[in-house]
């Protein structure tokens, strides 16, 4: 280009996007008519703004429109590669971004960072997320991962607390559900527990997510959830098979997260299922040790339970009543309640049973976390060897194989001032 050409050019963008955000149509008209070629997809110099990123930034509809009529491209990008559509979305202004959406506006391109629009709509708010659901509906990249490898929906389960919508649109629309960040091994579920969203949590292990991988200090999902005092995420984690056992890189369990934040009611939950409230980490401290250096009474009371029973059923010739596989089956049915249900109330009889044969089937068919012989066990806790039929009610209870003790329906009830 003519370096004087140049100079006009980037005079009149200038002044052009001033009229713009001023919406003076008088003078943008003498701009369509005197100005330089192709004037409307010129960038100014600076930023490389065109007139569509200012009319997004100021949410200027009836504008828009005009710049769009009068030629516009819709997918000019500014000096890091944004687009208008992204300037809308960032910015949760939903009017324009239809507009631009309608006009075929490419939700397909990122920027410098690699980022689509979709990393442009993570904000909670209805507008943000009606700017996310216009950007899926005209082909923006579920998949999309930044220059950095960092998925959106990697992204999203960071802020899942506010965006949890966000998040399960995009595991509906196909994003993968063990997406994960390279740099920290940090993965959508871990950060979901993190954020304690717990049907974010459910949504991705029934989408195949990987209940137990770690990150790159060995935090798992488990971890992430008792330093939030996330109880219901727990036991969701649980049904699906978690290791609540697991140590990190500093030799703390689930169990010292949970003390650590004083939350009894986890370290209750952690402590039924395993984890030793005496193991120390590299510092030499038990998780009952850190409860009772923070001043938390009540999950120290909690430790202190645990670690007496512990005790009890470790001695010589002592029998655990509560075998873990007995409590992950139990988790299991707490959180397949209702499916479990639906598939036993069309058999049922008119005394509330069902045969063993169906019993069986219908819990193979599910998929149940036992054995064959531990499948024995039950039916044997559930009926005498003559008896042919079960009463399903009874074994999603949990009272004829377990202890009162871990049965949901005996947990402490919350205090009401």
């Amino acid at each position: 280009m003519d370096p004087a050409f140049g100079r006009l050019a980037d005079a009149q963008i200038l002044k052009l996007l001033q009229c713009v955000r001023n919406e003076d149509f008088v003078q943008i008209r003498k701009f369509r008519r005197y100005g330089v070629p192709n004037l409307v997809n010129l960038t100014e110099p600076s930023l490389g703004l065109g007139v569509l990123h200012v009319t997004a930034k100021n949410y200027a509809g009836i504008m828009t429109t005009s710049m769009l009529r009068m030629g516009a491209h819709p997918d000019t990008q500014d000096k890091i590669g944004r687009t208008p559509a992204m300037t809308a979305a960032e910015l949760g202004h939903d009017l324009v971004l239809e507009i631009l959406a309608n006009a075929k506006a490419d939700m397909s391109i990122v920027d410098k960072y690699g980022k689509g629009i979709l990393f442009y709509t993570l904000f909670p708010g209805k507008r943000h997320m009606t700017c996310f659901n216009i950007a899926v509906e005209h082909g923006a990249d579920v998949c999309n991962t930044s220059s950095d490898g960092t998925p959106v929906f990697l992204a999203a389960c960071e802020q899942a607390r506010d965006c949890a919508d966000m998040c399960l649109r995009l595991l509906e629309k196909g994003a993968d559900p063990n997406s994960w960040n390279p740099k920290t091994g940090r993965t959508a579920l871990m950060e979901a527990s993190r954020e304690g969203a717990v049907d974010l949590v459910r949504a991705i292990l029934q989408k195949g997510g990987d209940v137990n991988m770690a990150d790159n200090q060995r935090w798992n999902a488990v971890h992430f959830a008792a330093r939030g005092g996330y109880l219901e995420v727990l036991k969701v984690l649980s049904a699906y098979g978690a290791d609540m056992t697991a140590t990190n890189l500093q030799g703390n369990t689930a169990l010292h997260c949970a003390a650590a934040g004083g939350f009894s009611d986890c370290c209750k939950f952690l402590g039924q299922r395993g984890c030793n409230p005496v193991l120390k980490n590299i510092k030499n401290r038990t998780a009952l040790g850190v409860a009772k250096r923070l001043g938390f009474m009540e999950a120290l009371k909690e430790l202190r339970k645990i670690k007496r029973l512990a005790k009890e059923y470790t001695a010589p010739g002592a029998k655990n009543p509560n075998p873990p596989w007995a409590v992950r089956l139990y988790d299991w049915t707490q959180e397949h309640h209702s499916s479990l249900k639906s598939h036993f109330e069309p058999l049922k009889k008119d005394d509330g049973t069902i045969t063993k044969v169906e019993f069986v089937n219908i819990l193979t068919k599910m998929m149940v976390p036992i054995n064959y012989e531990q499948m024995r066990v039950i039916l044997l806790c559930h009926a005498r060897w003559r008896e042919t039929n079960i009463n399903p009610d009874v074994f999603m209870t949990g009272s004829k194989y377990l202890e009162r003790e871990l049965l949901a329906s005996f947990a402490p009830k919350k205090k009401h001032l």
